[in-house]
């Protein structure tokens, strides 16, 4: 979850205490989004959901980590879905422009597996299948981690590594994959530091990100 979720969540955490008939104060709630901040808003509220339908458990209100337990497979689920927005930015843009994910995780992984250029590159299906497993693998651990892992916030393309120092004007503005307000709060959340030491220009980090 980022900041801007924030109180979404204290409403669910107040419906939730509610339920239960408890009173939910501002220490408790903090407990809980501190444990459960690393997951997406949606997946915790359906893990909430899930913990009151269980029969076996539903009865009690729920502390973090039995919702944690509820979101392995949601987590698993949304690492799915975050590889398939992966694959069809693959397609439909390719490794020659930079770009800006809406998920700091997927940021995260790719960047685990080589940069966006390295995972844009497999040759066939049986090489992406493949590299999908693994970014499934670092999707999932980024989320499970229980903060935010640190990512650059752009994956930079061919034509922005090689162009960046010499032709910085001809760099063309990251195209941003998914929800637009959620590809700004990543870009604004990101580091400039690019992996395997590519350098990018100052230019090329400015404080409002221009996509399209």
């Amino acid at each position: 979850m980022l900041a801007t979720d924030r109180k979404n969540f204290i409403v669910a955490m107040i419906g939730l205490g509610d339920y239960y008939s408890r009173e939910m104060s501002e220490g408790m709630i903090e407990i809980y989004w501190q444990g459960l901040k690393a997951y997406d808003l949606n997946a915790v509220q359906e893990a909430i959901a899930a913990h009151i339908a269980n029969p076996d458990a539903g009865q009690y209100m729920p502390k973090v980590a039995d919702l944690i337990r509820m979101l392995g497979g949601t987590t698993t689920d949304a690492s799915a879905i975050a590889w398939a927005k992966v694959c069809n930015a693959i397609k439909r843009v390719g490794p020659y422009q930079s770009v800006v994910f809406d998920d700091p995780c997927i940021h995260a992984a790719i960047e685990g597996l080589g940069g966006w250029e390295k995972v844009c590159s497999a040759s066939d299906d049986k090489e992406l299948s493949f590299t999908g497993k693994a970014f499934e693998n670092l999707y999932k651990a980024h989320k499970r981690s229980g903060s935010t892992p640190d990512y650059q916030r752009v994956l930079i393309g061919i034509t922005e590594r090689v162009n960046a120092d010499l032709y910085p004007h001809a760099v063309s503005a990251p195209v941003m994959i998914g929800d637009k307000q959620m590809c700004q709060l990543v870009f604004e959340g990101g580091s400039d530091q690019a992996p395997l030491q590519i350098t990018r220009s100052a230019a090329a980090g400015p404080k409002r990100l221009q996509l399209r």
